[in-house]
């Protein structure tokens, strides 16, 4: 072998390693994008629980929106609405590509099981109308509430 073809070789195994170092680089970093993804999301999503009462957040719970006075009916609102905020990013996450479809899975059934929740299908009827400028976000809750 010419020591121009061991020149190319080498050359071509130095290329070829450091393209591949580069991939699971980048592979690593996206794994720790979504992961910092994902825990701001169920952090703020807690908060937000949190925010509630307790019996708002029980299935079967009696939690009745109407029944409370006005100020503690607008600060249940209020945190419904981050919560509506924080669906409605998923969503355009989801939609343009941001999420992977495991990560939209677990988003959505959780999206669809809080909806169930009588006091969230009360706020939707009093919030509804905010999500004016993004009517996928609308539809989308709209076919989550009917189920």
């Amino acid at each position: 072998m010419t020591p121009d073809v061991m020149v190319a070789l080498a050359t071509f195994a130095l290329v070829l390693i450091t393209g591949v170092a580069g991939l699971l680089s980048l592979r690593g970093l996206r794994e720790q994008l979504w992961l910092v993804t994902f825990a701001e999301y169920t952090r703020r999503y807690s908060e937000i629980m949190d925010a509630l009462p307790f019996e708002a957040r029980r299935p079967g719970g009696q939690f009745d929106l109407e029944a409370l006075p006005a100020d503690e009916r607008d600060r249940a609102l209020g945190a419904m609405r981050k919560y509506l905020n924080l669906c409605s990013e998923e969503l355009y996450l989801h939609n343009r590509a941001k999420i992977d479809g495991e990560t939209w899975g677990i988003w959505r059934t959780g999206i669809r099981d809080t909806l169930r929740l009588p006091c969230f299908r009360g706020a939707w009827r009093h919030l509804r109308d905010e999500y004016d400028f993004f009517p996928e976000f609308r539809e989308f809750i709209d076919s989550l509430s009917a189920k």
